[in-house]
């Protein structure tokens, strides 16, 4: 074989990878843009083609395509994805995350605290999270052994608290309307994922979400075990005049 040969096939290998890189890359873009958009399963289909693009190993694909499952509510589908993105990529310390918070939906605890001590364990010692990914390994691992209130019927989340929207004084402007925030009630008490999902505009959002975030309730309980459960919240903003 000519020697010319060798490099020219090399070169052409090189082409074609960097051909599917970009190919991958570019539908996972456009799979983000559509799950901004909320169009879940234009999402899926894009995040497909990135997957398929790189052969099947694409596990911020993957991760990003369980969230357009989660966020549409097909748990187990998300699952699925959260997992294979986890095995692709065993570093990566928000997939762990997300296995946990499916898991407490149905719930398993064991499950939960196997990945959250593994969202833990991938952090750094100084992460921002790290203190409140301790507290919650400690619930999990108390519900794990079934320490937790039991012979309660099971029901849905209960908000102990029901605080007003105040109409945001940096809005000079008379605007009316209703921002609609979707977030998880989770079973050991936190609150995940807060997201708006109706917007009204940025001041109003910001309110909204700090709002939901402060939210006091008591979890749902399922199987008379507590439960994580997702809500959407709408709050009504209307300027109060005299």
């Amino acid at each position: 074989m000519p020697r010319f040969v060798i490099p020219l096939i090399l070169l052409l290998v090189i082409g074609v990878f960097a051909g599917r890189q970009d190919t991958a890359n570019g539908a996972l873009q456009q799979g983000l843009e559509r799950l901004k958009a909320l169009d879940y399963d234009a999402a899926i289909a894009k995040f497909n083609e990135a997957i398929s693009a790189r052969g099947g190993k694409f596990a911020e694909a993957h991760f990003e395509m369980g969230m357009a499952y989660f966020e549409s509510d097909r748990n187990t589908e998300a699952a699925k994805e959260f997992d294979i993105a986890a095995e692709q990529n065993p570093e990566e310390p928000k997939f762990q995350r997300y296995i946990a918070e499916v898991a407490l939906f149905e719930p398993d605890f064991q499950k939960a605290l196997d990945a959250y001590e593994r969202y833990l364990d991938a952090m750094g010692p100084r992460d921002a999270d790290r203190a409140e990914a301790l507290k919650r390994v400690s619930k999990l691992r108390m519900f794990a052994l079934g320490t937790y209130e039991a012979g309660v019927e099971d029901r849905k989340v209960q908000f102990l608290s029901n605080p007003k929207p105040v109409y945001p004084k940096s809005v000079k402007d008379n605007i009316t309307g209703d921002v609609i925030v979707e977030a998880v009630f989770t079973a050991d008490g936190d609150i995940f994922g807060v997201r708006v999902i109706k917007s009204l505009r940025k001041e109003f959002d910001e309110d909204a979400m700090d709002m939901i975030s402060r939210l006091k309730f008591k979890t749902a309980i399922k199987g008379g075990k507590p439960a994580s459960q997702k809500q959407k919240l709408k709050l009504h903003y209307q300027k109060i005049f005299g």
